[in-house]
């Protein structure tokens, strides 16, 4: 399909799960699939079914005025017979005495059938119309939505392949992984310099910029801290950027695009992109959590540790599923933010990857072109997709309440007035419930399982065919790319409007946050 030959790496994809083939969903296939569907249903529902039950009554209505007419006609027919029949007994009466002879001329001049009465309809005419059950409509208008709701929920990959998997795939060389690596060990050797200049001690971050790992910060995160360095607002160069952009460009948008099958890169937009240091001796693991935005990925950059990999956790009702993953050097791992996870400790040496957290928009807040092209089926009709959007507004309409978000219990008397009509505490309660509804929906529909996606064997082709396709694109300058820097640190409510910043961006200058292309 369309969709599927526009990702170049597609010829790649077939790969062994558990030892059966597998390959990603035709998305292309199912909406068309989906959209017959409501069509159909729609036809007939609005068109076909009215017309049917329109005669189905014209036809009822026909007999029953017949009926109506005969009714009125046998009750006076049958108020003359009786009229006729009292006057004649009362002349019986008089003539009692009278011959035999008379008697039967008397009955002899008793009234005949008329031969114009009108048609009375059958027995089986009658009953062969039966007025329509009072709840035949209601009935068949719920079947009419349970399928389809079936068709474009239950039967949707959106639902059921995507939001539980956990997806790796190529995305740099050894000599990538090295370079990136080496651009993180400069710029931390950068920060620490500075530290050391302004010398604060009251100042929590310089101080942990001055702590081992040298230069790396350990506060930057509030609730699940890591030793990281974020591309953006630390102190990587220009051409690092340019050069980060170019590889998330060529080879993840395009990927992101292809396994969520959102149907555009551009509602990909990078709400932090950051490196991560573990050191045995230092911070070893990241406790279980999960992650802002939709999608999560991180590419896993050296071998030269042991122990280490990420734990994934799903639990439905009292039961529970674990995977480990331990991607091979320079792949990638993508999957759905709302899956819990964790980093397990390494025991020896330092393990480096490189993080980001995605968005997937349906309004690009930063475009005057605001829509990004993402399709229905991969936002309002994904359960997964609503559940995120409904815990960001949560989270936002408690920050709004209350001054800070949810997990801050301490805060959570603390009221503040706001104007907007959502922040009350009804809506509040709304938004909390359909997250759960819907995270337990999510839950129950998806399949838990990871999935490598290109075999190692075809890493490098893999690689060069989506480099060329980007090439390609950018030669004929119809790039229609992910936002890697320009959006990070924006939080959108579920109208699409901005709800916060972080105060990391806040306390920056915003020349820093720009795409290069």
């Amino acid at each position: 399909t369309k969709a599927m030959a526009s990702f170049p790496g597609e010829v790649f994809l077939t790969t062994l799960n558990d030892g059966e083939a597998y390959q990603l969903p035709n998305f292309s296939e199912f909406r068309n699939y989906a959209i017959r569907t409501i069509t159909c249903t729609t036809f007939f529902v609005a068109i076909l079914l009215p017309l049917v039950i329109g005669q189905w009554m014209k036809g009822a209505e026909t007999v029953s005025k017949r009926n109506v007419s005969s009714d009125n006609s046998l009750k006076e027919k049958a108020h003359q017979e009786k009229s006729k029949q009292e006057s004649l007994v009362k002349k019986s009466k008089r003539t009692i005495n009278k011959s035999k002879k008379k008697r039967h001329t008397i009955q002899s001049n008793s009234p005949e059938k008329d031969s114009s009465e009108p048609t009375i309809p059958t027995k089986e005419e009658v009953e062969g119309i039966q007025p329509i059950h009072p709840f035949f409509m209601p009935i068949l208008n719920v079947t009419c939505l349970v399928l389809l709701f079936q068709a474009i929920i239950l039967k949707s990959p959106y639902n059921t392949k995507i939001p539980r998997g956990i997806f790796e795939a190529p995305m740099f060389t050894a000599d990538e992984c090295e370079t990136v690596i080496e651009m993180a060990h400069t710029a931390a050797k950068k920060m620490y310099t500075e530290a050391l200049e302004k010398d604060d001690d009251n100042d929590k971050h310089l101080v942990g910029l001055k702590k081992d790992p040298k230069g790396w910060r350990k506060t930057r995160h509030d609730f699940y801290p890591t030793t990281d360095l974020n591309i953006v607002t630390d102190a990587f160069t220009t051409e690092d950027r340019r050069w980060i952009q170019e590889k998330l460009d060529a080879r993840l948008a395009p990927l992101v695009n292809r396994v969520f099958g959102l149907g555009s890169k551009s509602a990909i937009r990078a709400m932090d992109i950051f490196l991560v240091r573990y050191d045995h001796d230092n911070q070893a693991n990241l406790k279980q959590h999960t992650d802002n935005g939709f999608v999560s990925f991180n590419i896993l950059l050296n071998n030269e540790f042991e122990g280490g990999g990420t734990r994934f956790e799903m639990k439905n009702g009292v039961d529970k599923e674990e995977i480990i993953v331990n991607p091979s050097r320079g792949h990638v791992l993508i999957h759905s933010a709302n899956i819990l996870h964790e980093g397990l400790a390494i025991t020896n040496g330092a393990r480096y990857i490189l993080v980001g957290f995605l968005n997937i928009d349906r309004v690009n807040p930063l475009s005057p072109d605001r829509n990004t092209g993402l399709n229905l089926f991969a936002s309002w009709l994904s359960m997964d997709w609503v559940t995120t959007i409904m815990e960001t507004a949560y989270q936002l309409n408690v920050k709004r309440s209350f001054g800070r978000y949810a997990k801050d219990r301490e805060f959570q008397n603390r009221k503040i007035k706001s104007t907007r009509w959502t922040d009350n505490k009804f809506v509040r309660s709304l938004f909390h419930d359909l997250k759960t509804v819907m995270k337990g929906v999510a839950d129950s529909l998806a399949d838990f399982y990871t999935v490598t996606l290109v075999d190692e064997v075809n890493a490098t082709d893999y690689i060069k065919a989506l480099d060329n396709a980007y090439n390609s694109e950018r030669t004929s300058e119809r790039i229609y790319s992910a936002s890697w820097f320009q959006g990070q640190h924006l939080v959108l409510d579920f109208d699409g409007e901005l709800g916060s910043v972080w105060n990391t961006r806040s306390n920056e200058n915003d020349e820093a946050y720009r795409d290069y292309f």
